[in-house]
């Protein structure tokens, strides 16, 4: 068992591998509460069926009901030995609750529990097990010997420039991955360059402020802008448009009333 244990350090070799085995460590709590909850309702459904009066052996007493109980919650009882409770409709009733409250009831919310654990800490586990993974290679880089580690380097042609593209000459000490470009779409260019001398000496170029704004943008901003701003104006000319139309007709209908009041003789 401990060589298999050994051997599980292997699982470093995988980062998925890897953060599911660091995630059964943070689940396990999960499991604890559940066989917890189920010790509680075997022993208490246990001392409930020892103090019944019923024919069964296998539920004659507290340790046998409690033993009888595991089995039957892992499915060890065959079926016969379930029909045979059938006569007595009391203990046949208390297993059937104990049945629905164990393997529905608790093992559907563990079940919901893990996968909520999972959900929430998977990310967590995967930059764990890379992190566990460097540990792994550092451990191991202090057994290489120099010389070994020497020709490492220089197989490696870090002091080589890399190429962004083809003829674009970068920058020196990395390696070199090649993609399809299809993989990682950019719609604007993400390395900013300088003209003039590539020397160390040199103090790096100031950057411009607004530099990288395209003009074409700012243009189209503008006139978005004059347009919810034009906008807003022709709102405000209706609405005041609208208020003043309804002080002229309520000022017509006052004087059209009291010039009707005045010529009326039964008011004089």
């Amino acid at each position: 068992l401990f060589y298999w244990l050994i051997l599980g350090s292997l699982s470093g070799l995988s980062m998925r591998v890897s953060a599911y085995c660091l995630l059964c460590g943070q689940v396990i709590g999960e499991l604890g509460l559940f066989l917890v909850s189920m010790a509680f309702l075997i022993l208490s459904f246990a001392s409930s069926l020892s103090a019944l009066e019923h024919s069964s052996w296998a539920f004659s007493g507290l340790p046998r009901a409690a033993l009888s109980l595991w089995e039957l919650s892992l499915g060890m009882i065959s079926s016969k030995q379930l029909h045979s409770l059938g006569d007595d409709f009391t203990l046949y009733l208390a297993l059937s609750i104990f049945v629905t409250l164990v393997l529905i009831f608790l093992l559907s919310l563990l079940v919901a529990q893990l996968n909520q654990a999972s959900d929430s800490r998977y990310d967590e586990m995967l930059g764990f097990a890379r992190l566990h993974r460097c540990d792994s290679v550092v451990a191991l880089v202090e057994t290489i010997s120099k010389k070994k580690w020497n020709t490492f380097q220089e197989n490696l042609h870090l002091w080589e420039r890399l190429e962004f593209n083809a003829g674009d000459v970068g920058i020196a000490g990395g390696l070199q991955v090649l993609e399809p470009a299809v993989n990682h779409p950019t719609a604007s260019e993400t390395i900013k360059r300088y003209g003039g001398t590539s020397s160390v000496e040199m103090p790096w170029p100031e950057e411009r402020t607004g530099g990288d704004v395209d003009p074409f943008e700012e243009l189209e901003r503008d006139m978005l802008d004059i347009i919810r701003d034009s906008s807003r104006s022709s709102k405000r000319a209706t609405r005041s448009h609208k208020s003043k139309t309804s002080t002229v007709i309520s000022a017509a209908l006052s004087q059209a009333l009291s010039s009707v009041r005045e010529s009326d003789p039964a008011e004089k």
